[in-house]
């Protein structure tokens, strides 16, 4: 896991990417939350982002608040 320092200098979005590949199964959008507390991300945003990455073929939504990062083959 990267350091708080790391997680700063990294964006929001390349952050939830880092989450995502480091989750061995489908994460929740709450533990998502708590990994990027320290950053002041509103719900929200959060919401809206995760909601990009699922249309741009990032993420997967695997269920109601559950999202996985999409497997390239």
């Amino acid at each position: 896991m990267r350091s708080n320092y790391d997680r700063i200098n990294m964006t929001i979005v390349e952050q939830i990417l880092n989450y995502a590949s480091t989750q061995k199964q489908p994460f929740r959008r709450r533990d998502l939350m708590q990994f990027l507390g320290t950053n002041n991300v509103s719900e929200a945003s959060a919401h809206v982002l995760l909601k990009r990455l699922v249309e741009q073929g990032k993420l997967v939504k695997a269920g109601y608040g559950l999202y996985t990062l999409q497997m390239l083959i």
